[in-house]
């Protein structure tokens, strides 16, 4: 089990004080400033790298945490690293812009008072109990000692907003997060992998992630589609954050035509993130399991269509079709197919597909995990 690390304003010192105490008779391991700090450490240094290696990060909240420059920095710090965020209300406190954006509609716990029941004082400690195990993978030992190798827990990357249990995959990513299910929470992206060139590999999302027109106009081709440019900056700058958009590497995307045709594909062009196309299917012989893709809950939300009976969905590809308005796509059969998909179809899905660096997957910046190799079981 981890460490949960504790945020608070110096004006809450005894109210910290008595959840840290409590926390411990309990065998819930803590970090709190200044008392867990090594010494001679800079507290800014300290700081930031106890949240890094930290399971979960317990908000201390009042109106005073609000109006703490200190607890405001380390909230932001536990948030741009994905920490498990759990807010403990200490009294009446009214959220203010910048608390509401990172905690947002999370469940809020109540200090427990000193005689309060004993059975509300354990529900509160079984929470945070279980967001550090949960973090720290602890709850999922035997299922992780089944689906990881080399010490590889894949848990640890995959965000537990669900009941549901991924099966083992075989050779992948977990990179970035993106919404996933119907009502928008996200779910960390794996991506399988296609091929790799020494330290470098193409994936390709396991599932349809979103719906959107190739090109909102008439006429266009990879080159200037509307699809490209969302790619390379909404879902871009939505799905990863800075570091790891370090490990995304810009390639040469080549046009591609269906060779019955012969339409206009337009010109080469460099990108982070791209659609495949035919040629590219074909190279990388990609079987009709790989081609039958599933949609996400938020992409069918979105309007993608997915097959009732496989929940299989339709999915661009960037090699033009048979006239200068149609594109290629993948249907729900997992069948290529040149014909009748209008570039304007918005019920069509997304897989991107990426150049990585797996190297800086698998070092540490500043002890943040960029991303983890999923082996085979």
């Amino acid at each position: 089990m981890g460490y949960a690390f504790i945020s608070y304003s110096t004006k809450n010192q005894k109210a910290a004080d008595v959840i840290c105490d409590l926390l411990k008779k309990h065998d819930i391991a803590t970090w709190m400033a200044p008392g867990d700090m090594p010494a001679g450490s800079k507290y800014s240094r300290a700081i930031n790298q106890a949240i890094i290696e930290c399971s979960c990060f317990l908000l201390i909240l009042s109106s005073d945490s609000q109006d703490s420059i200190w607890v405001r920095k380390e909230l932001e710090c536990a948030y741009s690293y994905r920490k498990s965020i759990l807010p403990i209300r200490i009294g009446p406190v009214a959220l203010n812009d910048e608390f509401k954006f990172y905690i947002g509609a999370k469940r809020v716990l109540t200090m427990p008072k000193a005689d309060e029941d004993p059975e509300k004082v354990m529900k509160f400690l079984k929470r945070i109990h279980t967001a550090t195990m949960a973090d720290d993978g602890g709850m999922h030992d035997m299922f992780a000692r089944q689906t990881s190798t080399q010490g590889i827990d894949y848990w640890k990357y995959w965000r537990r907003d669900d009941d549901v249990i991924p099966q083992p995959v075989g050779n992948a990513v977990v990179f970035g997060s993106y919404p996933f299910f119907q009502d928008g929470r996200e779910k960390d992206i794996l991506w399988d992998i296609l091929k790799t060139d020494g330290d470098r590999a193409l994936v390709l999302s396991r599932y349809g992630l979103d719906a959107q027109p190739f090109s909102a106009e008439k006429d266009k081709v990879w080159e200037n589609s509307s699809l490209r440019r969302w790619l390379n900056d909404v879902f871009y700058n939505d799905a990863f954050y800075d570091l790891q958009k370090e490990a995304i590497l810009e390639t040469l995307v080549l046009p591609d035509s269906d060779p019955e045709y012969g339409t206009n594909a337009g010109a080469a062009c460099k990108d982070k993130l791209f659609v495949l196309s035919k040629r590219e299917i074909e190279s990388y012989r990609l079987s009709k399991e790989d081609l039958c893709c599933k949609a996400s809950e938020y992409a069918i939300a979105r309007g993608g269509f997915a097959w009732e009976g496989s929940g299989c969905c339709l999915w661009w590809l960037r090699t033009a079709g048979n006239g200068n308005n149609q594109m290629s796509y993948i249907n729900a059969a997992g069948k290529y197919s040149s014909k009748y998909a209008l570039a304007q179809r918005d019920e069509v899905c997304v897989r991107p597909a990426m150049w990585i660096d797996l190297s800086r997957l698998e070092r540490q910046s500043n002890g943040i995990d960029l991303g983890k190799m999923i082996l085979e079981p």
